[in-house]
């Protein structure tokens, strides 16, 4: 287990990557997770009305405007200001009052002589910039004398004492309403399946990047000639590498498992025993996915800033397609008919089919969860059997350390069949040169949609 070890010693000298992909990113999930999906506190079934400080300002000293600030008292703090133009204007700007109502004098007298609503004499209302209570303590005025008007024209206004006090009764009155729960209030599951979906963008982007590195520094031509020269059989030594690489994936689906087991333990509960197990099922499957392009992009001689960029780029795209950020349904139909042909939505399919078996929601089936996991095992299969070509065309180069040939000589040979009379030697001749790396992966890839064509029409 040399070839292990070292490749262990490789990761701990590059613990940088882990570090930013993994790790960091995965805190980044846990907070968009209670930040996205926050549980709904339990409300209360009295109602509460807002809170406002306001200030009067009675020029007119009547009964009825002592009435208003009576009806202010209710619901708000009064705060005594001058009648001063300096003053008034400093507890407006300066965010003392949310709302400053000065009645005019002789506001009682031409109130209860107007007959129509449009008669009825305004008063000045000046809000604060810094709130918009203002504009709920003006309704609150304006709606008490229109109250107070009508009575008026219906009682008359012999007694305006008696008007008033009629007046702050009905608007005293308050209706009694009930607060109901929705059925669709976030729950700790809900938390718990957007971190593992938004999870999908840094398991995805940390492995393919670490095994990425990983191969890169083990297939210099340095190190591959030593160890090609040594007498480890070349089968153990691509077994070691393809264990190290599963133990970079198998480490990174932990920590995301364990994180998220311990920051939504509800969650965690709600699902169980069983559901944690499916759970990890469907991590770990998904993370074959990432490991194979890692290996593939390893063998073919990928170095860092390439397996950054893939990882990076490739990953945005699969957590877009997979409905990580935004819900697939809100999603154009040619995008949900794009977002098939990536594993980010098999993946997303495969985590919510375990919530909904696990709550026993309506519709929820099993053989969705086995087709999303079937799925996401046939694009690792793919990236990995390219992976496994290109080792072993690696192998069969005349330097052995994975430096390919001249390309001059090897599309040389292949011009030479100009006629393509013999169009299957011509593919032999290009099946040597270093291109038909990417030939064999479009033609691998191609089978794999067939396959997968013919598997969605039996469904």
């Amino acid at each position: 287990m040399q070839v292990f070890k070292c490749a262990l010693r490789i990761m701990r000298a590059s613990f940088v990557f882990p570090l930013i992909y993994v790790v960091g990113l995965s805190f980044m999930s846990v907070v968009l997770a209670f930040s996205a999906v926050p549980l709904d506190d339990k409300q209360s079934d009295d109602f509460e009305r807002a809170e406002y400080v306001y200030s009067i300002i009675d020029r007119d000293n009547s009964t009825i405007s002592h009435s208003l600030a009576e009806a202010l008292a209710e619901g708000g703090e009064a705060i005594e200001v001058a009648d001063d133009r300096v003053a008034i204007q400093d507890a407006v700007a300066k965010g003392h009052v949310d709302y400053l109502l000065i009645i005019p004098e002789g506001y009682e007298e031409r109130f209860l002589a107007a007959k129509s609503a449009e008669e009825v004499p305004e008063m000045e209302a000046i809000f604060s910039y810094s709130s918009l209570s203002g504009a709920y303590v003006d309704e609150v005025v304006n709606e008490y004398a229109s109250l107070l008007h009508t009575l008026a024209l219906s009682e008359g206004t012999g007694d305006v004492g008696a008007l008033t006090q009629d007046a702050l009764a009905f608007a005293s009155k308050q209706a009694q309403g009930t607060v109901l729960e929705g059925e669709q209030s976030a729950s700790p599951l809900d938390q718990l399946i957007f971190y593992l979906t938004w999870g999908m963008y840094p398991l995805f982007t940390g492995i393919t990047v670490c095994i990425g590195v990983l191969l890169y520094r083990m297939g210099r031509s340095d190190v591959r000639k030593r160890n090609l020269a040594s007498p480890l059989p070349l089968r153990s030594l691509n077994a070691q590498l393809v264990l190290s690489c599963l133990a970079i994936a198998l480490a990174s689906v932990a920590w995301v498992l364990v994180l998220g087991a311990l920051f939504f333990p509800e969650g965690v509960a709600l699902l169980g025993a069983g559901g944690m197990a499916a759970i990890a099922l469907v991590v770990l499957v998904f993370s074959l996915i990432p490991a194979s392009i890692g290996f593939m992009l390893g063998m073919l001689g990928a170095n860092t800033a390439v397996a950054n960029s893939v990882g990076n780029i490739v990953g945005l795209a699969i957590s877009f397609f997979g409905g990580a950020w935004f819900s697939i349904s809100l999603m154009e139909p040619v995008v949900r008919d794009i977002a098939h042909w990536l594993p980010g939505l098999w993946y997303t399919q495969a985590c919510q089919a375990v919530a909904d078996l696990c709550t026993g929601a309506a519709g929820a089936q099993p053989s969705v969860l086995f087709i999303a996991l079937g799925v996401m095992v046939l694009f690792a299969l793919a990236f990995f059997c390219v992976g496994l070509v290109a080792a072993k065309k690696r192998t069969q180069t005349a330097e052995a350390g994975g430096q390919p040939r001249r390309r001059s000589g090897a599309l040389a040979r292949c011009l030479q069949y100009d006629s393509l009379r013999n169009f299957r030697s011509f593919l032999l001749c290009l099946n040597r040169s270093t291109s038909s790396l990417c030939f064999e992966g479009i033609m691998l890839i191609a089978k794999l949609r067939v396959i997968l064509c013919a598997f969605f029409t039996s469904q």
